[in-house]
């Protein structure tokens, strides 16, 4: 043990007799760090590699390191009983590394400003998360939040420099900011919520694998940058649904994985809310729409105030997506509209030749009338 400013520094050589972080034999130099007080804790090495918080204890780490000959660590603790206050996390292993797990996840409490670097292997978090302050997420990595039994209410800003931020788990009182090279998706959580969201990286509502959904309670901001990538399958597609204000914004790339069965003229076909949206608080446009997926890339323009239109499809398949009016956010299956034209040209015809003739008809039967 050695002091860093104020806090004192502890590296974790698991050669106690059992897991706890009070056993003296599991740190360098045979002492244990003092819950309450401040602390720089590192993980290394491959012994005992699941160290467990003491249940009714609270430690106040400046910071949690796992070292570059870190093995695959994953930090325990009694539910609910102990707790760890954070500054910063940092991932320096080429192992992912987790804090809690199924049975025994110390609270985790973000009381002042913090960062969470996940290097390039990742960070999977899996206890509660609670506090106020700010972390901002940096490293290659993925960070995985995916607590999604359990109630967090933490109400910070998590600010996602580059990597991706898998959210698996619902922060209602929490707000995300994805910069510029990151990406945020659910995992493989089906539905999470969040207060507000501001994206100019990548929003990814689901995976390769599933879809997802994500509740904005507050506002949706989508930047000039952003991109928006939402998947569409025959049973479920991606959505976002916002209870505040709405600013669309930078490129959406739609990816239909399936055939549509219905293109319907009237927008009684076939259609997706992909945005879910209080169209009095919407605003903004996004610069660009394509598809991608079954049809290969698919361009659309813009055709209106209120909507993007694919180029033809074939066979009277075309898509039409709003972005302002009663139907902001949601993507139609429509036919292409010459067929519509032609079919009218058609039934304006077969009516001009059912009427001519009737005409000659009735001319007949004068003519014929006459000479008899």
């Amino acid at each position: 043990m050695s002091g860093s400013g104020s806090a004192a520094v502890y590296t974790w050589d698991g050669g106690g007799g059992n897991n706890n972080w009070s056993t003296a034999g599991n740190w360098v130099g045979d002492t244990a760090p003092v819950a309450s007080t401040t602390n720089d804790l590192t993980f290394s090495g491959n012994t005992r590699l699941s160290p467990t918080v003491n249940s009714g204890s609270t430690y106040v780490l400046s910071s949690l390191t796992f070292s570059a000959d870190a093995g695959l660590f994953t930090i325990a603790g009694g539910n609910g009983s102990s707790k760890i206050q954070l500054g910063s996390i940092t991932n320096s292993s080429s192992n992912r590394q987790t804090i809690g797990n199924a049975s025994s996840s110390p609270i985790l409490e973000f009381t002042t400003g913090g960062s969470i670097n996940t290097g390039t292997s990742g960070l999977l978090i899996r206890s509660v998360m609670q506090g106020s302050g700010n972390i901002s997420k940096t490293g290659s990595g993925t960070l995985e939040i995916t607590n999604s039994s359990l109630s967090n209410t933490y109400s910070g800003t998590i600010t996602t420099s580059n990597g991706t931020l898998l959210l698996g788990a619902s922060l209602p009182n929490g707000n995300v900011v994805v910069d510029g090279g990151a990406t945020l998706n659910t995992g493989n959580a089906a539905s999470v919520s969040i207060n507000d969201l501001s994206v100019t990286g990548t929003l990814q509502p689901g995976n390769a694998v599933n879809f997802g959904s994500i509740e904005v309670g507050g506002n949706l901001t989508l930047n000039s940058s952003a991109t928006s990538s939402m998947a569409i399958g025959e049973s479920n597609f991606d959505s976002v649904s916002v209870l505040g204000n709405t600013i669309f914004g930078g490129a959406l790339v739609i990816d239909m994985e399936f055939e549509p069965t219905s293109f319907n003229a009237n927008l009684n076909g076939d259609f997706w809310n992909l945005f879910s949206v209080d169209t009095n608080a919407l605003t903004g446009d996004f610069t660009s729409v394509t598809m991608t997926g079954t049809y290969g890339t698919v361009s659309f323009s813009k055709i209106s105030a209120d909507s993007w239109q694919s180029t033809y499809l074939g066979n009277g398949r075309q898509f039409e997506f709003f972005t302002s009016g009663p139907r902001a956010g949601v993507l139609y299956a429509v036919p292409e509209p010459s067929t519509i034209v032609f079919a009218g040209i058609g039934i304006a015809m077969f009516g001009w030749s059912s009427w001519t003739r009737r005409r000659a008809q009735a001319r007949r039967k004068m003519i014929e009338a006459s000479i008899a």
